[in-house]
């Protein structure tokens, strides 16, 4: 059995003020809505533990509820954004990685459309890359970034909805900020929650399979706190877009984050 961590305090503040807000319709897990009083940040609290279903019951059935639909996986639409966003003046990246590669959309454009030496596409499932894209320049593996080691930095880190979907994005978010090199990129794409408030939704918007919910300008202000420079920030097709770049630490916050997690950074 899986159980999600049961998150009381803010991930990105820390403050133990907090109020339920919400309680998803008829989820799998008995989730309910959180948001932090202090800095806006909106988590899924559970109270049962993930069913244990096979791959194909999990990944055939269909759901307007809280319960996973694959309906809602759709990273090759999504691809419009990020060239919305994206500079294309960049002429070269020397490395690339896909933080969360899902059937490989990514992969498949980037090599089409960008010039780049290398890429490493990370998706765990493996069901998901039996029809992934071949190339030389690609590496790819099986497996989450927490469980990684990389001798190298990359030019850019593109993540695609996969943020909302770890119990510590935070966490996720110093990972990037150490693997990138400085003045490199980092495109950062989430759910974007104001939606919910000017359109007519005939499912239900937050469901079991994310953690977190990032409203208003909070990510912007997380980044920036890391020490990334924001190039861009759009919402595009119901979804907060950033193109972001590696700046020189806000010393006090980082220097502090990498000595509670110190055995968390990679050792060079």
């Amino acid at each position: 059995m899986i159980i999600k961590k049961k998150i009381e305090n803010c991930n990105f503040c820390k403050s133990f003020a907090n109020e339920h807000i919400y309680s998803p319709i008829k989820s799998n897990i008995d989730s309910k809505l959180k948001i932090c009083k202090v800095c806006g940040l909106s988590w899924l609290n559970f109270k049962k533990k993930k069913d244990e279903t096979s791959s194909l019951e999990k990944f055939t059935r269909l759901s307007c509820d809280a319960s996973y639909s694959p309906v809602r996986v759709g990273k090759l639409q999504m691809l419009q954004n990020f060239t919305e966003i994206h500079n294309f003046k960049i002429k070269k990246y020397s490395s690339i990685l896909d933080m969360s590669a899902a059937r490989g959309d990514f992969v498949r454009w980037s090599i089409k459309n960008l010039n780049f030496e290398k890429i490493t596409a990370l998706e765990p499932d493996k069901y998901m890359t039996k029809k992934f894209p071949v190339s030389r320049k690609l590496k790819l593996i099986h497996s989450q970034y927490q469980y990684l080691k990389f001798r190298d930095k990359f030019d850019l880190i593109y993540s695609c909805h996969s943020l909302e979907h770890y119990s510590d994005p935070e966490k996720k978010l110093l990972w990037v900020y150490e693997n990138l090199k400085y003045g490199k990129y980092f495109y950062l794409e989430v759910p974007d929650p104001d939606i919910i408030s000017h359109t007519k939704n005939i499912d239900e918007y937050f469901y079991d399979m994310h953690k977190f919910y990032f409203f208003n300008n909070l990510l912007n202000l997380k980044l920036i706190e890391i020490g990334f420079k924001i190039l861009m920030q759009k919402k595009i097709n119901g979804s907060i877009c950033i193109f972001a770049k590696k700046n020189k630490p806000n010393s006090g916050y980082y220097l502090a984050k990498c000595k509670n997690k110190k055995n968390f950074f990679i050792k060079k």
